[in-house]
């Protein structure tokens, strides 16, 4: 959803070491001034919130605004900053854009969290672990009612697809596109060679058993405490009505920066395709069976040009074979 409507009104939202946002803030203040913004509290009826910070301060910005109706943006001063879309050498630019109305809008589904009759939000996940440190755990889990098991592990985790860049990523889980209205339940260090991460949709809940005979489990939502629970106990999992509202610049919500900030992909993933630059195809990135065919059909490329170069090296020929037939013909 495109917002279009000049921000009024803005609320700033900042990670705990304020020290080292202080000059971002008297920027954005600066700006805001320019552009007749008013800054204004959490209270005071924003109709956009900046967050400058990580995604713990982005986290704790939907808790803030949830009920509010309250849009949250990001610039990024943490490590990764998958929630946000601005970073710091481009604040200025960013947010003259935001204040202006160039941003979109994402509603992220949050989970409804229940342990003996009390209920919580979580916007990005729900966590059942040991409370006894180091201890394994045996959870058996049910999803729409339908038994699936008992498990020895040391934990599991539900994540929203706000949540699916976080710890769940961190564990092997899948990353969920924005947009989905859907949950992922995944296992840590599972006792087991079978079991993989699941994808939910809304209308079916997760239902977690603690079946540790002698021991206790500790439900976390959102990095805070829940409640923990003894041996039969269980809590209920299922999506929320409630949704966080994440805006973004809209050439950035293609796909969560997770898939955009990816170790190992080109830079060029974060521009449009049309401003990519094209990129040769190298023999590195070849699939392994190109690689292999190359080899053995003489196919024209890198390949053959290294492995002949090999081949001359390993049978000590003088003339440097052009193909596979000629290395062939020489070692002949």
């Amino acid at each position: 959803m495109r917002s279009g409507k000049p921000v009024e009104r803005v609320a700033v939202v900042t990670h705990s070491e304020e020290a080292a946002v202080a000059d971002a803030v008297s920027r954005l203040e600066r700006l805001a001034e320019s552009k007749g913004v008013e800054v204004t509290g959490e209270d005071g009826g924003p109709d956009l919130a900046v967050t400058l910070g990580g995604d713990g301060s982005m986290l704790r910005a939907f808790h803030r605004f949830l009920d509010a109706g309250v849009p949250v943006i990001g610039v990024n001063f943490g490590r990764v900053g998958f929630l946000t879309s601005i970073e710091v050498d481009e604040l200025e630019q960013g947010l003259e854009r935001a204040l202006g109305g160039d941003f979109a809008v994402v509603e992220l589904p949050t989970l409804d969290v229940r342990i003996d009759g009390v209920n919580r939000p979580a916007v990005n996940d729900v966590f059942a672990t040991s409370s006894t440190l180091g201890r394994m755990v045996e959870l058996g889990y049910a999803v729409g009612g339908e038994d699936l098991g008992v498990l020895p592990c040391d934990g599991v985790i539900c994540s929203t697809p706000s949540g699916s860049t976080a710890y769940n990523l961190s564990n092997g889980g899948p990353v969920l596109v924005w947009g989905l209205d859907a949950m992922v339940i995944t296992f840590v260090a599972p006792h087991s060679l079978h079991v993989r991460p699941l994808v939910i949709p809304h209308n079916l809940p997760l239902a977690v058993t603690n079946r540790t005979p002698d021991g206790s489990v500790t439900v976390i939502v959102d990095g805070m405490e829940l409640g923990k629970l003894e041996p039969g106990q269980q809590v209920d999992v299922r999506l929320g009505e409630q949704r966080s509202l994440l805006a973004t610049l809209p050439e950035r919500m293609r796909c969560p920066l997770a898939v955009r900030r990816t170790p190992g992909r080109s830079p060029d993933v974060l521009q449009p395709a049309s401003q990519a630059t094209p990129r040769r195809k190298t023999f590195a990135s070849w699939p392994w069976w190109c690689v292999v065919h190359s080899r053995l059909d003489g196919r024209p490329g890198e390949a053959r040009t290294s492995s002949s170069r090999r081949r001359k090296r390993r049978l000590g020929a003088k003339r440097s074979p052009r193909d596979l037939g000629g290395a062939l013909s020489t070692r002949g």
